[in-house]
């Protein structure tokens, strides 16, 4: 933006405009401006071809890309119930307390032959809490969030990539662009929020879906089985999550599992690494 801005960069010849993961880059941010993506389109040409891609488009969203694309000649757009992936299967742990979900977490590890796996936590705190008891056990964790630079980050995914760390723990960083084939696990140690303005100038938090859709799909991909495990510790995060599977409307409920029944889970990961569906 700064290079079209101080004219360093022509965008008057630009032909083709490609934009991924759509829904975030055009949508308004929190604090109610513009993203840059929507200034960035102002420079170009009018007979510059338009591609927007994402797995999840918000109404708000859809609305700014047919600004966008006014005279778009294809237009695909799934219903959200398509877009839960066949081959992953949810589940739920009903933990005793958030103080517990850390037990839970350590003893899933410390028990289970685990593949390629992702944890996704709401706070860098709490994340921070979960790696440095993952380490102190043995594991070889990587960590990313928000205040990494490229650098660190390409670093740790490259050690994730190669199999030299088993596990990433993250924020939302992780839930959209990353395609790992060896992923089988997701673990939602929180039930992903956001934050939106009110009207009278505040802000409250609500679910966020679509994050939820995008986090559980880093594992099951190219048609191969993965294994999603919601963690609930209390009658607000089991509501949530119920919020999520009626929000889906999705026929495969995601399913209790007690947290003693280590062999079940480990039956279920043996399938989601050889790539087979869990009945």
């Amino acid at each position: 933006m700064d290079f079209l801005g101080r004219k360093v960069l022509d965008a008057s010849q630009c032909k083709i405009f490609v934009l991924d993961e759509a829904d975030n880059m055009i949508n308004v941010r929190n604090d109610g401006e513009e993203d840059h993506t929507m200034e960035v389109y102002q420079y170009l040409p009018e007979n510059c071809q338009i591609l927007l891609f994402s797995a999840t488009w918000s109404d708000q969203v859809y609305e700014r890309a047919q600004h966008m694309a006014p005279d778009a000649v294809t237009t695909l757009r799934l219903r959200d119930p398509e877009l839960t992936l066949k081959g992953i299967k949810q589940l739920y742990m009903d933990c005793t307390g958030e103080d517990a979900k850390i037990d839970v977490l350590m003893a899933l590890y410390g028990l289970l032959t685990i593949g390629q796996s992702i944890v996704f936590v709401r706070s860098q705190k709490k994340a921070e809490e979960i790696v440095a008891k993952m380490e102190d056990e043995g594991h070889v964790v990587g960590f990313i969030h928000g205040g990494l630079t490229g650098f660190d980050r390409d670093k740790i995914m490259d050690n994730f990539r190669a199999g030299r760390s088993k596990v990433i723990v993250t924020t939302n960083v992780l839930a959209r662009g990353i395609n790992i084939l060896q992923v089988n696990l997701i673990i939602n140690f929180d039930m992903p929020i956001r934050y939106v303005n009110t009207r009278g100038g505040g802000r409250t938090k609500e679910l966020d879906f679509e994050t939820y859709l995008h986090r559980i799909g880093r594992t099951g991909r190219f048609g191969r089985a993965g294994l999603v495990i919601n963690f609930v510790h209390d009658e607000q995060s089991f509501e949530e999550m119920m919020e999520i599977q009626r929000h889906f409307e999705t026929q495969n409920q995601i399913v209790r599992i007690k947290t003693d029944s280590y062999d079940i889970l480990e039956k279920m990961l043996k399938l989601a690494m050889k790539g087979k569906p869990s009945a």
